[in-house]
């Protein structure tokens, strides 16, 4: 809450003693109005940086250095930026006032105007800097809590372990909505999965993560961590639509390294991308097709099965790896992933994000980019 009672800081730099005596009696019995007054315009950045005031009464006629050119240093410094300048001038020059504002002058006032206006003026301006000083204190408080936020959920993420997974996760905002895991479960199978929930920000960041630690605690009740249909229709029993309508899609898989064959269900999600190793013209989708998480409420998933024709990798990814607009307006397609990867099929996840920056013409991203690459 703004403080009832605010006190201005305003900082006068004028080289004429009898401005500043002027000044000081103009502000005589306002006790918000506390005045500094500097007359070296050689000092006066210095002074600036020592008082932080509220307002800056910058003389445009000075011996030493003129108040264009003080405007100029003060707009050009990191702390002094933001801080209102109202230039004080003896006429009334269209031109001059033009120059000040294209400067960056925040008022123009002709020496001295009367009591009540001049007071005004100076109170909405160091008004209207604490304010937006407040905001940015919050603002920069609330990123600082997001990137705590961001960096705990990346925390809960499995560590890329070498020859066997890696994964690449871009957020397009503070916060996104995609995770992924590995999970390993009796008789050396292992489950997998990409989830993604819609939209971004603290809200689909907090479903995600109740949704990893949910799966990660095994706490689905009758869920079979072994069967992806299963988990999914857990998932859904668990996790129904709430009043703010989330939803998220998700690819679960189960690698069973005894029996070579590969497990899976989908509920919304882009289809995993196998790529047989020397063969990578061979590609081909895991396809699922079954509603998004939340959306129907208790919906039985099934599980698939497919059977890897020999050693490969398979690739499980959200939709922000391949439909997005590139700079000539066209939107990327599943095709186009899948051609990336058989053109290239060591490829990783920073190859392919390197190349949506490229394709797109920006390093800010339209959607969450998650890919999670196993070997089979």
């Amino acid at each position: 809450m703004a403080d009832a009672h605010p006190t201005y800081r305003i900082l006068l730099v004028d080289d004429q003693p009898l401005v500043a005596s002027a000044v000081r009696d103009l502000f005589s019995g306002e006790d918000d109005l506390v005045l500094q007054a500097e007359t070296e315009a050689a000092a006066a950045v210095e002074a600036a940086l020592a008082f932080r005031p509220d307002a800056i009464l910058q003389d445009l006629s000075m011996p030493d250095a003129d108040g264009m050119t003080l405007l100029e240093f003060y707009r050009a410094h990191d702390v002094l930026s933001s801080v209102p300048v109202l230039i004080l001038s003896a006429r009334e020059e269209p031109e001059t006032k033009a120059r000040a504002f294209a400067l960056g002058a925040s008022d123009y006032l002709v020496k001295l105007p009367e009591r009540v206006e001049f007071l005004a003026r100076i109170r909405h301006h160091a008004q209207a800097f604490q304010d937006a000083s407040r905001r940015a204190a919050a603002e920069a408080a609330l990123r600082r809590e997001l990137d705590e936020a961001g960096a705990f959920v990346r925390s809960l993420l499995p560590p890329p372990v070498k020859g066997k997974s890696d994964w690449t996760l871009a957020v397009c905002s503070a916060l996104g909505g995609d995770v992924l895991d590995l999970l390993p479960l009796p008789g050396g199978r292992e489950a997998f999965y990409v989830l993604d929930v819609c939209g971004h920000g603290v809200g689909s960041a907090l479903l995600a993560t109740a949704v990893l630690l949910g799966l990660r605690a095994r706490s689905l009740p009758d869920a079979d961590y072994a069967d992806p249909g299963s988990v999914l229709s857990a998932l859904a029993r668990a996790f129904p639509s709430g009043p703010d309508g989330k939803f998220f899609t998700c690819f679960y898989g189960v690698a069973d390294a005894a029996t070579r064959r590969i497990r899976y269900a989908s509920a919304g999600h882009p289809p995993a991308l196998f790529l047989p190793a020397g063969d990578p013209a061979g590609a081909v989708f895991l396809e699922g097709a079954a509603p998004p998480l939340g959306v129907l409420g208790d919906f039985p998933y099934s599980t698939k099965e497919f059977v890897p024709p020999g050693p490969g990798r398979l690739l499980v990814f959200s939709d922000g790896c391949y439909e997005f607009e590139r700079a000539d307006g066209s939107r990327g397609s599943l095709k186009q992933f899948r051609d990336f990867f058989v053109s290239r099929p060591d490829a990783t996840g920073a190859d392919l994000l390197s190349r949506v920056r490229e394709l797109t013409g920006r390093d800010a991203l339209e959607d969450d980019f998650t890919f999670l690459s196993l070997s089979v």
